[in-house]
């Protein structure tokens, strides 16, 4: 253990790519499963995905002092793997929608 005046829960390095791995991997699982309560799952995980990375890995600062310049920065990973997937949920929807109005 380190002599970190600012601890994580867990660190950033394991916390980035179990997200990325668990973002990706959610909807593969999902789409063998074919049902739909897997995909509610997976899109609830996506949504929360990022608060709990966010919790996981910054450091706890206090009140008192300001965050550094790119402290944020370790969480971009995790966001876009995040809209990417729910970005490809919506477009799933839409051409499911788009298909069931015109047949």
């Amino acid at each position: 253990m380190t002599n970190d005046p600012y601890p994580t829960l867990l660190p950033p390095e394991i916390v980035i790519p179990l997200s990325l791995a668990l973002n990706i991997g959610a909807p593969v699982c999902a789409l063998m499963l074919r049902r739909w309560w897997p995909h509610v799952v997976v899109c609830f995980w996506e949504i929360i995905s990022f608060p709990v990375a966010a919790i996981l890995a910054m450091p706890k600062i206090p009140s008192d002092e300001a965050p550094g310049p790119g402290d944020g920065l370790v969480l971009v990973p995790v966001v876009f793997t995040a809209f990417a997937v729910l970005l490809c949920y919506c477009i799933a929807g839409l051409c499911k929608v788009v298909r069931f109005v015109l047949s």
